[in-house]
């Protein structure tokens, strides 16, 4: 994967190489694209989910409320990908994966500028816990309401974050 061609870096050649700035004002394109795309992924999972890959997602969920609590944004947003990378293992969907790994390096490179600057404050609610309550259920639409809603509700915040660091 070259940087520059994922839009992490800007190159002028033989000039220099710099760090892509931030542009707040995309937030909504990424959060929306990947709760769409995990959306998919998770309505796939609910149809392929066997009791190992139900007990491996309460193990992430575990990890991310522990790292919930001790509060090092760092661990937070390293236990919530585990707990997605469960799903998109799951659904099987090469493509949707795919997408969903590219997007997620902007999205942690928006968290990381945003979220980080603010991690005593974050309201970190649990969202996950609806989502594998729905996957238990077997309920797709359940399941890809559930993790639609989590990323929009981390999108609100670093929106928020966003408009605060802004002004």
């Amino acid at each position: 994967m070259k940087l520059n061609e994922v839009g992490f870096v800007i190159l002028a050649t033989g000039k220099m190489t710099r760090v892509a700035p931030l542009d707040a004002s995309e937030t909504a394109n990424l959060f929306l694209t990947m709760s769409s795309l995990e959306g998919i992924a998770a309505a796939q999972a609910v149809g392929q989910l066997k009791a190992a890959d139900l007990d491996r997602l309460t193990k992430r969920q575990a990890a991310y409320e522990k790292a919930v609590t001790g509060g090092h944004w760092q661990q937070i947003f390293k236990a919530d990908r585990a707990f997605h990378e469960v799903i998109l293992q799951v659904a099987d969907n090469p493509y949707v994966t795919q997408f969903s790994n590219q997007l997620y390096g902007h999205i942690l490179r928006v968290e990381t500028h945003y979220l980080a600057q603010q991690s005593g404050q974050l309201v970190l609610d649990d969202r996950h816990h609806d989502v594998l309550t729905a996957m238990k259920n077997g309920v797709a639409l359940d399941a890809k309401a559930a993790i639609e809603s989590d990323w929009l509700a981390v999108m609100a915040q670093v929106q928020s974050v966003a408009t605060t660091v802004s002004e």
